[in-house]
């Protein structure tokens, strides 16, 4: 018997026998016969029981100490497994009555089987069946007996008529079937305790809509108090015919096996399998496509599928096939797919009624696209003072992710990506900052969202001018030599930038000076300044100038005295004399050096001198100061720092 049979019956039991005295049942079929039940309180007698009949105040006894297995005339009826458990329990009863935790396991074991199985009650001395020819109301009295015989304990049943059936029990109220995925399910609500004419389960029947009928409970179906308070079905039947409505008659049963009046309830029972999902629903992505399969439906009652699609595992799904496909159909193509997207697709039945059922499991596809996308059109570019600022047309077909900017140089053989994530917008900024010049090339390239490339854009060149000023040369040596100053110097890199250099020269340090010459060749080294005073100081910085023209800042300054250079000795001069028009003599120069002068002293005793004349070239001088029969002449060089050379070998000459 089913743990949940025993629960109920033990609880209904307990609820009844509150109290010490055994409580006694009776029915009546109507037809003479008395159907007598009862059960034990806290005793289990040793000694049996005594069953009185009372007909108008005259008791009867009918049995005086019925125990486990007098009744033997109903051996046949149990099973051998039964009759060994009950002659195990009439052992034990003759020893000692049962109590407390004995008794209630005895009431369960024993006392419910007796309750669902008359012929297990009459064996086990639970049970009797009385045949009467009165039409006088009777009752009955049942006395539980000790070892000695002697009562202990009683109870007094009803009276009934043994010609008038015994009411039967109350019928199921708010009774209700619905038709479900498992079956049809029918509820109704837990009925309330008769202690005289309890119900101890239900039968229910089912009439199907061409008038057949069947019991779905074989037996009667005991329920537990679980299934009234979690609202659970009180019966499923599981296999009802589909797509008709049936009918159902339920019945309360009491412990005599009596039912109540039939509640009727109908319902209309669905074929859920057709509504089920197809089974091995599957999703492949393929060039420009998603190709979907499942199993065909075998359920007469199915229609079609409706295929629904998602961009997202979650939804929302929208239907891609409002109008169905046929349930002789297994495959479905999405074409109006995206190379590169993720889609989600899920699947449902439909019935011949247009009832859509429970979508299936999600299933995700990726497709590819047919070909890559077409590359961008039209790019142009501008360029700004910090930023080249690029933009392009849509291309002419393809599903387009974004885009890849790409940039190179005018001599590099390779592309490099300027965004390292595709970009949405069709423009692009490529800043730049003051060090960057010369020219680059541009173009751009579409994307799907399956990563395909499209070929290049149309190639731009852009031209940013060179701003950057070269490094300022570096001064390494700086001297005054022969009337001349040199200074050398060497480039700072990088030197390819360099064009020319140019030197700056100030009489001032605070002065940032002229500059000096022409340009100075990129090769050259060292330059000479030879516009010079001697003796004067000066300062000197260069600058370096570069292809474009941007001039570098000025090198640091070196400052120098203009040194002349070392006057040569003056060669003897050359002497004429000459009378006529007047005494005078001439002095014949042959050089002068530049940037000095010659000064012509002569003397009439080489010990005093007199100045003569003063020359910047070379020539001849006249000294019409003739005195004395002999004169000496000399003659220094003077720089313009009034240095003086040597003075020349002495000259004489003799007047007449």
């Amino acid at each position: 018997m089913k743990k949940i049979f025993i629960i109920f019956i033990f609880a209904l039991c307990t609820t009844l026998l509150a109290g010490k005295s055994p409580y006694i049942w009776v029915y009546s079929n109507g037809s003479g016969k008395i159907d007598i039940f009862w059960l034990p309180s806290d005793i289990w007698p040793s000694g049996g029981w005594k069953l009185v009949r009372v007909t108008d105040g005259n008791k009867k006894i009918l049995k005086n100490q019925l125990k486990p297995l007098t009744l033997k005339k109903y051996i046949n009826n149990i099973s051998k497994n039964e009759y060994e458990k009950i002659k195990k329990f009439a052992k034990e009863l003759e020893k000692r009555n049962l109590k407390k935790d004995e008794l209630q396991i005895a009431k369960v074991v024993m006392g419910v089987k007796a309750a669902s199985n008359k012929y297990f009650g009459y064996l086990l001395g639970l049970r009797y069946e009385d045949i009467l020819n009165t039409k006088k109301s009777v009752y009955y009295i049942i006395y539980a007996l000790d070892k000695n015989g002697k009562a202990i304990s009683s109870a007094k049943s009803i009276k009934v008529s043994p010609f008038k059936k015994s009411l039967p029990p109350k019928s199921v109220e708010n009774a209700a079937a619905k038709s479900t995925p498992n079956g049809v399910e029918i509820y109704f609500s837990k009925p309330k305790l008769n202690k005289q004419n309890p119900i101890i389960g239900y039968k229910i029947k089912r009439i199907d809509n061409d008038g057949s009928s069947e019991w779905i409970t074989k037996n009667t179906k005991i329920l537990s108090n679980d299934i009234f308070l979690k609202k659970l079905p009180a019966v499923l039947d599981k296999n009802p015919p589909i797509e008709t409505k049936v009918k159902y008659e339920i019945y309360s049963v009491g412990f005599f096996e009596n039912m109540s009046k039939p509640v009727e309830i109908s319902v209309y029972v669905k074929d859920f399998t057709a509504l089920m999902p197809p089974l091995n629903f599957s999703a492949e992505g393929k060039k420009g496509k998603v190709i979907l399969k499942w199993n065909k439906k075998e359920s007469e009652n199915c229609f079609g599928y409706l295929i629904e699609r998602s961009n997202m595992q979650k939804g929302p799904f929208l239907i891609l096939t409002p109008k169905g496909i046929t349930k002789e159909k297994n495959i479905f193509e999405d074409k109006n797919v995206i190379g590169g997207v993720s889609y989600f697709y899920r699947i449902r039945s439909v019935n011949k009624n247009g009832e859509i059922g429970n979508p299936s499991v999600i299933r995700a596809a990726t497709p590819i696209s047919k070909s890559p996308p077409s590359p961008p059109r039209n790019l142009k570019a501008k360029v700004g003072k910090t930023l080249i600022m690029l933009s392009w047309e849509k291309p002419k077909k393809g599903d387009i992710a974004g885009y890849k900017v790409y940039r190179k140089s005018k001599d590099a053989k390779k592309w490099m990506q300027l965004n390292s994530y595709l970009i949405k917008d069709r423009y692009f900024e490529d800043p730049y900052d003051v060090n960057v010049y010369g020219e680059f090339q541009y173009m751009v390239k579409s994307a799907g969202y399956d990563s395909q490339e499209s070929k290049k854009s149309n190639i731009i060149k852009v031209y940013i001018p060179d701003q950057v000023p070269p490094n300022p040369p570096i001064i390494t040596d700086i001297k005054s030599q022969n009337g001349i100053i040199k200074i050398s110097f060497k480039p700072s890199p990088p030197y390819e930038d360099i064009e020319k250099f140019y030197l700056i020269r100030s009489i001032d340090p605070n002065d940032p000076g002229l500059v000096i010459g022409d340009a100075i060749d990129k090769k050259s080294r060292s330059i000479e300044d030879k516009f010079i005073k001697y003796g004067q100081r000066y300062w000197y910085s260069m600058i370096a100038v570069d292809k474009a023209g941007n001039r570098s800042d000025l090198s640091r300054k070196f400052s120098i005295v203009a040194e002349n250079p070392p006057l040569p000795k003056p060669d003897k001069p050359k002497l004429s004399y000459k009378d006529k028009p007047v005494k005078h003599v001439i002095i014949s120069i042959k050089k002068v050096p530049r940037r000095a002068f010659a000064i012509i002293f002569k003397s009439l005793d080489k010990k005093k001198w007199e100045y003569v004349a003063t020359t910047d070239e070379a020539g001849d001088i006249v000294d019409t100061k003739v005195i004395g029969n002999k004169i000496y002449y000399k003659i220094y060089f003077k720089s313009e720092n009034n240095s003086l050379s040597e003075p020349s070998k002495i000259a004489k000459i003799k007047i007449e």
